[in-house]
């Protein structure tokens, strides 16, 4: 067992963006064992516009022999 305890956790770090469509956060998290991809996206909240929320994706991430290169 690891010193720290993983499941259901993850992290987000702040991306540099080229364009807009880009996430402004990007990281991984672990649920169930299995590893997924995170992306998070600043929208304003649309019950209040003068506060922002973040918008989450999961995926999973894309195996070295799927990547045409």
């Amino acid at each position: 067992m690891s010193k720290y305890e993983t499941e259901k956790r993850g992290v987000l770090f702040v991306n540099d963006k080229e364009n807009d469509k880009q996430p402004d956060f990007s990281g991984n998290c672990e649920i169930e064992g299995v590893e997924y991809r995170v992306a998070g996206w600043k929208k304003p909240y649309k019950n209040d516009p003068t506060k922002e929320l973040i918008s989450l994706s999961f995926s999973l991430p894309e195996k070295k022999e799927d990547m045409p290169f």
